[in-house]
C-alpha cells in the first residue's frame, strides 16, 4: 500500500507537471510564467524526492499507475490529471521515471517536449531519441513497473517468474531449471530490480566458500554470461560497471581466476577493462602477478564452452601467444591506470571546488580541512601543479580574512600542507607566500600553533634572504615582527615572546657580524638596506650600530647611521638612554640628544633631561631645542626646573624658550628673576634682563605690567638703572601686553 503522503505529493507534482506543460504552450520559454512553472514543479518534486528515490507513473490498461498502484476513477478524472494522461497516450509512453538528481534544467527540456505536437516530435525520431539528444539524464521513459505481491517475490504484470528462479537460472544453481528466456528478458527491462538479482546472486555464490576459488569464479563467469544474454542493451554499459565493481571487492587470487577466463566479449567488450578500471593501485599489481603466473604455467585456460584460451602447437608458437597476451594485459592495465587516475584527479578537484570558488564557509568544513594535505598529496603525485597552487593561494588568501575562525582553519590547513610538501617546496612555497604571510603576521591576533610555526618559516625565509643578500626584500617581513617586537602594533604577549624570539635568533653574534662586515664593504642602496636591518635587530646591534655611529668620522657616513636611527623611532629610546649616562665624547651625546627630536614619547623628556644637564654647551643646546619639538605639556616643568641651577649661557636658552612657549606659570619666575638685580651687572646679567623682558611680552601676563613700566620709564642717570637695551625692551614687552 503506497504511503498516503507519497501519493499526494506525486499527484501534486503531476499536477503541477500539466500546468508547466499548457504554460510553455501560452508563453516563450523564458518567459516568467514558464519560469514559475518549473520552479514550482521542480520543488514540489525535490520535496518528494528527499523520501524516495525516484517518482515512476505509467500508463497501463487505460489507467494510470503511480510507482505500483492504480489511481482511481474519480481521481483519474481530474481534469489535469486526464491531460497528463491523454498526454502519455498521445506520445505513446508507457511509463516515466523521474530519479532523484533531476535538475531543473531536466524539467524544463521534458515540459518543452510534451508542450510539442507528437507528429513533430515522431518525425525528428521519436520522444527517446529526442530525449537522449537533449541530455536529459534523470528522467526515462518506458520502464516497466511491477506491482510487489508480497515481500519476498516481485513479479513483472502477467509474468509468473520468481526471484528465486531467476538466481538459479543465471547462477546455474539449477541446471534442471527451464526458463522462458524471453520472459526473463522482458522482466530485465527493469534494471533496479536486475540490479538486486545480481546482488543477491553474488552473495549466494560468495557463501558458498567450502569450494576452491577456481570453481566460484567460474560460477560468477557464468553469472555473467546469463546477464550479457539478458540485459537489456540499453543497461550494458551499466551492469559492465556493476559487476567490474563487485568483482574488484574479491579477493585478488579470486579476481585472478575471473580475468584469466574468456570475458573479453562479455558488455560489449568492456567487462575486462571495467575491472582493471575498479582495481586500485596495489591490488591491480596483485592480481596482475597471479594473472602472469597463470599464463607462464602454460595450461591451456577454459574459455567459453570449455575451450582453451590458447592451446600452443609448440613452444615458439606459445611464447609468441604468451608475449602477445602479456602486451595486451599491460596496456589495458596502463589504460585502466590513466582513467583511473583522470577519475581519482577529478573526485579530488571536485572536493576542493567549494575552496578555489571562494566560498569562505567552507573552510569551516573540518572534514574538508583535514583532508587537504591528503588531497595535496596525491594532486602532486598525479603533477596537479597548477591547481595544488591555487589551493595553496586561496588559503594564503584566506589568512586575511576579517573573521577570526576563518584565518584560524586556514592557517592550520597550510601548515599542514606545507609540512606534508618535500623540503625544496616547502621553501619555495613560502617564498611565494611571504608578503601575503608578512601581511597576516601583522593582522593576527590570535597565538595558535599555525601563528608559531608559520612565523618560524618566515624566520627561515628571512635567514636565507640574507645569506643570498637578499637585503630589500628582507627588510619588510623583518619589519613586521620588529613592529610587534617593541609593541607598535598591539598583540598578545604569545604573540610578542615569538617575535622576540625571531628577533633574537636573526641576531646571532654570528649574522650580526656577517651583517656589520657586509655593511662596511657596500655601496650605498644596498648599504642603506643593510643599515635598515640591522637597526630592527634589536638593541645589541642597534649599540653596534651607535658604536659606529659614535667613531665613524666622515660626516656624511654618520649622517647616514643617524638616519638609519631615526627610522625605527621609539625602538631606539632605551638603548639612546643607556648611552646617555655613559662617558661617551661630547659629540656622540650631542646626536644622542638629536635623535630624541624624533621621538615623542614619555620617556623622552627623561633622558633629555639628564643630556641638558651635560657638562658641554653645545650638548645642552641639542637637547633644549629637542625639548622644545617634543616635550609638549613637560616643556615648560622641565626648563622652571633648570633655571636655577643653569649657566648663565643656559639660562638665557631656557628663558628665551619659555617666551617661546608662552608658558605662563613661568611668569613669576622671571618677574622675581628681573627684580632680583645684582648692584653690579654684568654683561651676561644685562643680556638675561633684555631676554627676559621679550619673554615676559611673549607670554603676556599682566602680572609683569608694572615692572616692565617702571624700567622703560626708567632714567638712564638713576641709581642701579637699567641700560638702554633692556628698557627697550621692557617698552617693547608692555606694548605687546596692553597694545
Amino acid at each position: 500500500m503506497m504511503d498516503s503522503w507519497v501519493k499526494q505529493k506525486s499527484m501534486e507534482v503531476l499536477t503541477l507537471m500539466t500546468l508547466a506543460v499548457t504554460t510553455w504552450r501560452l508563453y516563450p520559454p523564458k518567459n516568467p510564467m514558464v519560469i514559475n512553472s518549473i520552479e514550482s514543479l521542480y520543488k514540489a518534486l525535490e520535496t518528494l524526492l528527499q523520501k524516495e528515490k525516484s517518482l515512476i507513473f505509467a500508463e497501463t490498461e487505460k489507467n494510470l499507475l503511480i510507482y505500483n498502484e492504480q489511481i482511481s476513477q474519480n481521481e483519474l478524472k481530474q481534469p489535469r490529471i486526464a491531460a497528463l494522461f491523454e498526454l502519455l497516450i498521445n506520445f505513446e509512453i508507457k511509463s516515466v521515471t523521474i530519479n532523484h538528481g533531476v535538475t531543473r534544467e531536466d524539467l524544463s527540456g521534458f515540459v518543452g517536449i510534451l508542450a510539442q505536437q507528437p507528429e513533430a516530435i515522431t518525425l525528428s525520431g521519436g520522444i527517446n531519441k529526442v530525449i537522449g539528444e537533449r541530455n536529459i539524464a534523470h528522467i526515462l521513459l518506458g520502464q516497466r513497473v511491477y506491482i510487489a505481491k508480497s515481500s519476498r517475490n516481485k513479479l513483472l504484470a502477467g509474468l509468473d517468474i520468481h526471484d528465486d528462479d531467476i538466481i538459479q537460472y543465471i547462477t546455474g544453481a539449477n541446471p534442471q531449471l527451464d526458463l522462458d528466456v524471453d520472459q526473463v528478458r522482458e522482466m530485465a527491462q527493469n534494471s533496479e530490480w536486475m540490479e538486486q538479482i545480481f546482488k543477491n546472486g553474488m552473495n549466494q555464490i560468495k557463501n558458498k566458500g567450502y569450494m576452491p576459488n577456481s570453481q566460484l569464479s567460474e560460477n560468477i563467469v557464468l553469472m555473467m554470461s546469463m546477464l550479457d544474454r539478458i540485459v537489456d542493451k540499453a543497461d550494458q554499459e551499466k551492469f559492465s560497471r556493476m559487476i567490474a565493481k563487485s568483482v574488484a571487492d574479491l579477493d585478488e587470487d579470486m579476481i585472478g581466476h575471473i580475468l584469466s577466463q574468456d570475458i573479453e566479449h562479455y558488455f560489449n567488450g568492456k567487462i575486462f577493462q571495467d575491472v582493471l578500471d575498479q582495481l586500485e593501485g596495489g591490488k591491480i599489481d596483485r592480481v596482475m602477478d597471479i594473472l602472469h603466473n597463470q599464463i607462464r604455467h602454460s595450461k591451456p585456460l577454459p574459455g567459453r564452452d570449455g575451450a582453451a584460451l590458447f592451446s600452443p602447437p609448440d613452444e615458439q608458437a606459445y611464447q609468441r601467444s604468451l608475449a602477445s597476451d602479456k602486451k595486451k594485459m599491460l596496456q589495458q592495465i596502463k589504460d585502466a591506470e590513466k582513467r583511473r587516475n583522470e577519475k581519482k584527479i577529478d573526485g579530488l578537484k571536485q572536493e576542493i571546488a567549494p575552496l578555489l570558488a571562494g566560498k569562505e564557509e567552507s573552510f569551516l568544513n573540518a572534514s574538508l580541512m583535514d583532508s587537504l594535505a591528503g588531497i595535496v598529496s596525491d594532486l602532486t603525485v598525479h603533477e596537479q601543479h597548477e591547481t595544488v597552487e591555487a589551493l595553496i593561494d586561496r588559503l594564503a588568501e584566506a589568512l586575511l580574512s576579517e573573521r577570526q575562525d576563518i584565518r584560524d582553519h586556514a592557517s592550520a590547513a597550510l601548515v599542514t600542507i606545507i609540512e606534508s610538501l618535500p623540503e625544496q617546496r616547502q621553501q619555495a612555497v613560502v617564498e611565494r607566500l611571504s608578503t601575503t604571510l608578512m601581511r597576516w603576521i601583522q593582522l593576527e591576533t590570535s597565538a595558535t600553533e599555525a601563528h608559531k610555526k608559520l612565523s618560524s618559516r618566515l624566520k627561515d625565509h628571512m635567514i636565507k634572504l640574507i645569506q643570498e643578500k637578499r637585503y630589500a626584500e628582507c627588510l619588510p617581513l623583518l619589519n613586521a615582527f620588529h613592529l610587534i617586537d617593541y609593541g607598535f602594533l598591539e598583540k598578545n604577549e604569545n604573540i610578542q615572546k615569538t617575535s622576540a624570539g625571531i628577533i633574537n635568533a636573526l641576531s646571532s653574534s654570528y649574522r650580526l657580524d656577517l651583517l656589520f662586515a657586509a655593511y662596511a664593504s657596500s655601496g650605498d642602496q644596498e648599504k642603506m638596506d643593510i643599515g635598515r636591518i640591522l637597526s630592527r635587530l634589536g638593541n645589541t646591534s642597534l649599540h653596534r650600530l651607535m658604536d659606529l655611529l659614535r667613531d665613524q668620522p666622515d660626516g656624511d657616513e654618520r649622517v647616514k647611521i643617524l638616519h638609519l636611527i631615526r627610522e625605527i623611532g621609539p625602538a631606539a629610546l632605551s638603548v639612546i638612554k643607556e648611552r646617555s649616562l655613559k662617558d661617551f665624547p661630547w659629540h656622540h651625546h650631542r646626536n644622542l640628544a638629536y635623535l630624541l627630536r624624533f621621538i615623542k614619547n614619555s620617556d623622552t623628556v627623561d633622558a633629555l633631561q639628564t643630556l641638558l644637564r651635560h657638562k658641554h654647551q653645545k650638548v645642552r643646546e641639542e637637547a633644549l631645542e629637542s625639548l622644545y619639538l617634543v616635550g609638549e605639556d613637560e616643556r615648560g616643568p622641565v626648563l622652571l626646573s633648570l633655571l636655577s641651577t643653569s649657566d648663565d649661557s643656559l639660562k638665557i636658552s631656557i628663558i628665551e624658550l619659555l617666551g617661546k612657549i608662552k608658558y605662563k606659570e613661568g611668569a613669576t619666575a622671571l618677574i622675581e628673576m628681573l627684580k632680583a638685580r645684582p648692584f653690579i651687572a654684568t654683561s651676561a646679567r644685562k643680556t638675561i634682563e633684555e631676554v627676559i623682558c621679550t619673554a615676559l611680552g611673549k607670554i603676556g601676563t599682566p602680572e609683569a605690567a608694572a615692572l616692565l613700566a617702571e624700567i622703560s620709564n626708567q632714567k638712564f642717570y638713576s641709581m642701579g638703572s637699567y641700560p638702554e637695551r633692556v628698557r627697550k625692551a621692557a617698552a617693547k614687552a608692555l606694548t605687546a601686553i596692553n597694545p
